[in-house]
């Protein structure tokens, strides 16, 4: 019975990938659509059904259930790229110094937005015009001479000591 096995194992032809991409010919999106992978999104791949492509976290920043922690990382600028899904966004403890009219467009689920210990010293007037859900932002320890204009009526709490207001 050793011998016979042995034998149908011998005569077994040996794997041949024509092309590169040959392996992904098999099981095809299976694979990569599979459940048990590592966890990791793939960041650029569109779904099948057309679907926009998924979201990736700004390059130092730390992503998990909507927060976007973009904290000490010495930031002269709001990163481009944050998650549409985003409810907190953490930018304290950065360089910026001016936040543009587009820094937190499409960011219409945000909730809080942290700001605290940068060098901010100008605030565009329709920087937050998109933030309809933003209740908590945080501009301490900054450089603004003047409380922001047409901040969102849905503000609840606004933390601006350490200023030069």
């Amino acid at each position: 019975l050793l011998l016979s096995c042995l034998l149908a194992r011998c005569h077994a032809l040996p794997f041949e990938q024509r092309g590169f991409w040959d392996f992904s010919m098999d099981d095809g999106m299976a694979m990569m659509n599979d459940e048990e992978g590592s966890g990791l999104p793939t960041p650029t791949m569109p779904s099948i059904a057309g679907d926009p492509p998924m979201e990736i976290c700004p390059f130092g920043c730390q992503c998990h259930l909507r927060v976007v922690q973009c904290s000490d990382l010495g930031l002269s600028v709001v990163p481009r790229h944050i998650p549409r899904d985003t409810s907190l966004l953490d930018l304290q403890n950065n360089r910026i110094t001016e936040i543009k009219k587009d820094d937190f467009k499409g960011l219409s689920k945000l909730y809080a937005l942290v700001l605290v210990n940068n060098k901010i010293s100008k605030i565009h007037e329709k920087a937050f015009e998109s933030l309809n859900h933003l209740q908590k932002l945080y501009l301490s320890k900054n450089n603004l001479v003047e409380i922001p204009r047409h901040l969102p009526h849905s503000l609840v709490e606004l933390r601006i000591h350490d200023n030069k207001i």
